[in-house]
């Protein structure tokens, strides 16, 4: 598992969002950092539709999976939570 700067895990986790018009993902970003004052706390800034923790997964042992099925039309987003400033995400759209 990779850590900030701080010793806080990250890449440790994925995420499908479905975005709108102003759906800004490093704000996305910033709200799934849960050792933030507000991180993971409702409201959520985007429609959050499935993911994944690697947290307590063992490197090279363990393997995670979800599946969904995405039937409505749009702008969707993979966000994978990473320090301030530092950007992973991948949009898509659906038709």
């Amino acid at each position: 598992m990779d850590a900030d700067s701080a010793g806080n895990p990250v890449h440790n986790n994925i995420h499908l969002i479905k975005l709108e018009e102003n759906t800004d993902l490093d704000e996305v970003n910033s709200w799934l950092d849960w050792y933030k004052v507000g991180g993971l706390r409702s409201p959520a800034p985007a429609d959050f539709l499935g993911g994944v923790s690697t947290y307590d997964a063992i490197p090279g042992e363990s393997a995670t999976y979800f599946s969904l099925e995405i039937d409505e039309p749009g702008e969707y987003a993979w966000i994978v939570q990473v320090p301030e400033g530092e950007q992973l995400w991948n949009t898509f759209n659906v038709q």
